[in-house]
């Protein structure tokens, strides 16, 4: 899990502002559905049900079958909230 965490935030990396890819990223943000950008390169959280679901069936489908798939594209999506959270300037994770 680890792992596909950091291939999320290193693709959402090179697809953002001032890195390798940011014109791409542009591109598909403004030319694109929302319902397409988001899992595809634009938020590591909604990233988690595309990219999750090729990291499981490529490295864990095997061990775990089909069962695991979704258990593991929400904790995937729980631990890039997470990290989103930590991230970013307003870290309130839960409201008083």
């Amino acid at each position: 899990m680890v792992l596909t965490t950091l291939w999320i935030w290193g693709i959402n990396c090179i697809f953002s502002e001032g890195h390798l890819l940011e014109k791409v990223g542009d591109w598909i943000d403004e030319n694109m559905q929302e319902w397409f950008y988001k899992p595809t390169v634009g938020c590591p959280a909604c990233m988690s049900s595309l990219h999750g679901t090729l990291a499981y069936f490529i490295f864990a489908y095997r061990d775990f079958g089909l069962l695991m798939w979704p258990v593991f594209c929400i904790a995937l999506c729980g631990l890039n909230y997470l990290l989103i959270k930590l991230t970013s300037k307003e870290r309130t994770l839960v409201d008083e």
